[in-house]
């Protein structure tokens, strides 16, 4: 078993930009991290281009020029100790690549100045990155995908906001839709290339209502491939449907009298959000183009009891539901009984509430 030493030796999936080339074949990278300045450097036969190394008797001029932004994998560089050799480096890049575009156009973005952005911005976006207690998500804006850091104090999951002892990775993962609210950020103390920082996060319903912020602009966001709800359409600008939207669809209800409390039972249409464990997950409910509603299902008391639904769907998987609203939990609605695609038609037919 490794000990804390040696873990803490290697460094992983870090950003950082050329400040030096060193002719031939050798450069210097700075970064931020845990909060301090540091350098690494980095061989030319250790930087990848379509995943294969560089030729080691390449000019490192020719393939990399100062101030481009790399991501890399490193360790403590031995040689000289630490901090010793000739190039000061506390760090050797064991690989490195260019970084990803969203990070290039951030850093372009903290470069110039903050009065020629919008003072905020409102949208929806993508986890793209996230750690136990912060977290990136990237929107488009003019054909352009920016990163938004997010720290969990700023997070609402249904109107909730996370606990100082939960775990943001606990509760999103990579791909989930989110909406945000964020400003401009420089790049003093900026680790993460996000050229804006948010200052409300929420899934779900907004956990509460605002003045409009003067002089905010939205930013629309399209469906990408591969993320949760990309159905080739416009991706929602809202992650929570309002009653007006659901009472559009109240011809389809079917009311069940207990006493003098009626339940509406609706059904519906949608895409898994996330399968939280086992028994249990979310549905984006697909009310309209633009607007999504928050669904829980549990497969206690429903067809699929007994069976892992890990097994049985994954995220974004289109599915049809039963669904009643809630008195409590998590979402205002409630699925009591979920259908794949192979099943809906068949499990489904003479269905009052489906025919």
């Amino acid at each position: 078993m490794s000990s804390n030493s040696d873990q803490n030796r290697y460094i992983f999936g870090i950003t950082g930009t050329v400040k030096e080339i060193i002719y031939p074949s050798k450069a210097i990278l700075h970064f931020k991290y845990n909060g301090k300045e540091e350098k690494a450097i980095l061989l030319v036969h250790k930087y990848l281009i379509d995943g294969n190394n560089v030729d080691e008797q390449k000019l490192m001029s020719d393939v990399l020029k100062i101030g481009d932004v790399l991501e890399f994998d490193g360790h403590i560089y031995d040689k000289g100790g630490y901090g010793g050799g000739k190039d000061k480096c506390n760090y050797y890049a064991m690989r490195a690549w260019k970084a990803s575009q969203s990070k290039i156009v951030s850093k372009e973005q903290m470069q110039t100045s903050k009065s020629n952005r919008p003072a905020n911005i409102v949208g929806t976006g993508f986890i793209s990155e996230v750690f136990p207690r912060k977290g990136v998500l990237t929107f488009d804006k003019d054909g352009a995908e920016e990163r938004v850091l997010f720290l969990a104090s700023k997070f609402y999951l249904f109107e909730k906001r996370l606990g100082t002892k939960q775990s943001l990775d606990q509760v999103v993962c990579e791909g989930d839709p989110v909406q945000f609210e964020a400003v401009p950020q420089d790049s003093s103390d900026n680790p993460h290339y996000c050229s804006w920082f948010a200052s409300l996060v929420w899934k779900g319903r907004k956990p509460f209502e605002e003045s409009p912020i003067p002089g905010s602009t939205s930013a629309a966001t399209s469906g990408r491939r591969g993320s949760i709800g990309s159905t080739g359409s416009t991706e929602s600008n809202s992650t929570e449907g309002s009653d007006s939207l659901i009472h559009n669809q109240l011809s389809n209800q079917h009311i069940n009298k207990n006493g003098t409390q009626a339940t509406q039972v609706l059904r519906g249409r949608g895409f898994i959000a996330r399968v939280v464990n086992e028994s249990c997950g979310l549905i984006w409910w697909v009310l309209q183009p633009n607007h999504l509603q928050s669904v829980w299902f549990h497969s206690e008391h429903s067809q699929l009891s007994n069976q892992d639904l890990r097994h049985i769907f994954k995220q974004g998987d289109p599915v049809k539901f039963i669904a009643v609203r809630s008195s409590g939990g998590p979402t205002q609605w409630v699925a009591k009984e979920i259908f794949t695609d192979s099943e809906q038609d068949k499990s489904l037919a003479g269905s009052p509430l489906l025919a």
